[in-house]
């Protein structure tokens, strides 16, 4: 019997005052709609409760409606964008939050005194009580929350946050004024779903799955994401489940989400329930309803337009910055007819156009030959201050001539429209700091800057470093998206780490047990020791023409390439590595990127030393080529026994090593 897919997703933009309005939320139910409706297919039953339509009482009713009618085998999923809020404990559970508050999902009536009642938000405990009662029935339940102190079970935008706290607001509404003080003390208890406390004085084992936006004190970001506001969960969540392999579990969801997300605001931590391995978050995702993918699209004539049959859902966008996904086509006696460039993107159909050639059969099979690089965007921290005006003209001007002969940046370009295309970095100057420093989007520092003493005597030599600091970071940022599109190779690997014990191990024990993947691997040593640990590849296939490649790419902004390709000739293959703990109370971040292709290829292309001894590039070289002068040794080195001296796909293994 085929599982049905029942989801409740919920969306909120339009908050009535005094809670401030959001702009990405309805975006992102859409988003997962077409997720679902084109991922998982027929068996898809979606509720979507957007702006007024989602109060309190009608979420309450489709979870008992809607998602109660989830039954054995069945998959139950709640998603969930909008504002998070807290509110203070119930002296009845007084000790069981750490923090004292209750986390609380904003829905649309919350906080409004109607027919003469008050409107509580969704309390966490509330919606574990839902959950729960949705899970007993045997479903897979999951819930995915993309809002504001949601690891407990709450949103941020760029300058606005998803989230809305009674003691913060502010109104000149005498009624909303007191409305805001009733909020801010505690609820009645009467005032709870029936048994919602009870459950959580009891402490009942709970059988759901959750992915949470942040951790219970963070905030949530929102942010443009091809051209329309998007919460950064919420499109980073998207983008990965439609390049991961189908037999992904919640961890490896998580770690590939954590690793986008963080990019671009290092203070947002995504995180998963229940934490512990073993459970229902090692699970397969939606427990293995999404249906694989294929590499190859099918075009076709559609009027007088050619079209294929994959859209953004499948990882297709359109053009950027002049860079393109390009598709090669071929017969069906499988001779290469020509390229197609994509134009036009919709959910699941993208049109297409085919790039010096015309086609003359009805249908071709189509492969993804070539993504888009776009340029990284950089804006300016507007102060008002001489100092800084004279130096961001510098760094502006050396961005329009830093490129080949005199042009722009092949790598960077000034940000001149709302959206944010790919990376965005941002250029502040601190006559208090004093510095000129490179940040990321959520303002945290990328890089240590220049003083701005020094740029403010010698604009033009601190511009250069600035430019060569943006293009290093976009030039790393780049090799870390490479692969990111869709391939049937993904499913033909598994990668498995466990620990190791130093040169004198020939392999991993037999009975070995892996480690556990909780977002990243976490080692922990005394600064200066080595860490050891080994990798294992095993094939999913009896293919012998895969070759394997492997970078490690470092918090320096370095990539070496550990492993230049080689050939997957037998069932596992296996290799010990060793990072160094850095000095105590500190903690480096690697990634490394496993590189499976059907082709040979050198992996030493991807190298790139530590931000600080990088140089500018080279004039003459082209755009879309990724190049470094030298290689460093910062990060991970192999280590080996004492006794001895056309489609492809990178795997992504988060590690962190802490020094004590």
């Amino acid at each position: 019997m085929s599982k049905t897919v029942y989801a409740l997703l919920v969306g909120i933009d339009n908050y009535p005052e005094p809670v401030r309005a959001l702009e990405g939320c309805k975006n992102d139910v859409r988003h997962v709609t077409d997720y679902l409706r084109v991922r998982v297919g027929d068996t898809a039953s979606v509720i979507a409760l957007v702006d007024e339509a989602a109060t309190r009482e009608a979420v309450v009713d489709a979870f008992r409606s809607h998602l109660g009618r989830a039954g054995e085998g069945d998959v139950a999923l709640f998603a969930f964008s909008g504002h998070g809020s807290q509110e203070l404990l119930p002296d009845v559970l007084v000790g069981l939050e750490a923090s004292g508050k209750l986390q609380n999902l904003m829905l649309h009536d919350a906080g409004r005194a109607l027919d003469g009642r008050v409107r509580w938000p969704l309390a966490d405990k509330e919606l574990r009580l839902l959950l729960e009662s949705v899970a007993a029935s045997g479903a897979h339940t999951v819930a995915v929350l993309d809002c504001c102190h949601s690891g407990d079970a709450t949103r941020d935008v760029r300058g606005a946050i998803r989230q809305w706290l009674p003691e913060d607001a502010i109104s000149t509404d005498r009624d909303e004024r007191a409305m805001i003080e009733v909020l801010k003390g505690p609820r009645p208890i009467e005032e709870f779903l029936d048994g919602a406390l009870d459950a959580a004085r009891n402490g009942a084992a709970l059988r759901h799955v959750a992915l949470y936006a942040c951790q219970s004190k963070q905030s949530a970001a929102e942010d443009v994401v091809g051209g329309e506001r998007r919460g950064v969960f919420s499109a980073a969540l998207l983008d990965v489940l439609t390049t991961i392999n189908s037999a992904a579990t919640y961890r490896d969801v998580l770690a590939a989400v954590r690793d986008r997300v963080q990019r671009d605001f290092p203070s947002q931590r995504p995180d998963l329930f229940p934490e512990v391995s073993g459970g229902a978050g090692d699970g397969r995702f939606l427990d293995g309803t999404v249906q694989a993918q294929s590499p190859a699209m099918r075009m076709t004539r559609s009027g007088s337009t050619w079209v294929v049959d994959a859209g953004s859902m499948h990882g297709l966008s359109e053009p950027i910055d002049g860079s393109e996904f390009r598709l090669a086509c071929s017969s069906a006696d499988g001779a290469v007819s020509g390229e197609v460039r994509v134009v036009r993107v919709q959910a699941a159909s993208s049109v297409v156009e085919p790039v010096g050639w015309e086609p003359a059969e009805p249908t071709y099979r189509a492969v993804i030959v070539k993504v888009p690089r776009p340029l990284a965007a950089v804006e300016f921290v507007s102060v008002p201050d001489a100092g800084a005006d004279t130096a961001y003209r510098a760094v502006s001007a050396r961005l329009t001539t830093g490129g080949p002969d005199g042009s722009g940046s092949t790598f960077v370009r000034e940000r001149t429209d709302v959206a944010a295309l790919g990376l965005l970095l941002r250029v502040r100057f601190s006559s208090s700091g004093p510095s000129l420093t490179v940040e990321r989007t959520d303002g945290s520092p990328a890089i240590k800057g220049v003083d701005a003493a020094v740029a403010c005597v010698d604009p033009a030599a601190a511009a250069d470093i600035i430019v060569g600091q943006l293009e290093h970071i976009a030039r790393w940022e780049r090799i870390r998206e490479f692969g990111s599109h869709r391939s049937a190779l993904a499913d033909e690997v598994a990668i498995t780490i466990f620990p190791g014990a130093g040169p004198q191990q020939n392999g991993p024990p037999p009975q070995q047990e892996a480690l556990a993947l909780t977002g990243n691997y976490t080692f922990t040593a005394p600064a200066g020791d080595p860490v050891y640990f080994w990798v294992r590849v095993t094939k999913r296939t009896a293919r012998s023409d895969l070759c394997l490649g492997v970078l490690d790419m470092d918090d320096k902004f370095s990539c070496q390439a550990l492993v230049e390709s080689t050939p997957l000739l037998a069932a596992t293959w296996d290799q010990q590595f060793s990072f160094v703990a850095p000095t105590a109370g500190t903690e480096a971040r690697d990634w490394f990127r496993f590189i499976i292709s059907e082709f040979d290829f050198r992996a030493d292309a991807f190298t790139l030393p530590p931000i600080a001894e990088s140089s500018r590039v080279h004039p003459g070289a082209p755009s879309d080529l990724v190049e470094a002068p030298g290689a460093s040794q910062r990060g991970a080195s192999v280590v080996n026994p004492a006794s001895t001296g056309p489609d492809s796909c990178v795997i992504t293994i988060p590690f962190v090593v802490r020094g004590v």
